[in-house]
């Protein structure tokens, strides 16, 4: 809980009723703090599962067109319709 320390020269001591309200508005304060921390790091949690998903969803593109590359026929290159296996034993 909040820690307050009672001064004997303190005004508010004899004014129950500003007191009790200085120590409301402290403690609801504090509870706004906490709130605004849990937001803050809500906010952040999300940012940073859309930052991951993007990257996978990057890494995704950059590796169908690698293999749309690996796959595409380039001008000049002969069309291998049947590549054979190269199995190491040749028939006779």
């Amino acid at each position: 809980m909040l820690d307050l320390q009672i001064d004997p020269n303190n005004i508010l001591l004899d004014q129950p009723e500003e007191a009790e309200e200085l120590i409301t508005e402290l403690l609801t304060q504090k509870k706004d703090q906490r709130k605004a921390k849990i937001q803050k790091r809500k906010v952040e949690d999300t940012v940073n599962v859309q930052i991951k998903k993007e990257k996978e969803i990057i890494s995704r593109k950059e590796k169908v067109n690698k293999e749309v590359e690996s796959t595409t026929q380039k001008p000049g290159q002969k069309c291998k319709l049947n590549p054979k296996k190269h199995t190491g034993k040749e028939n006779k």
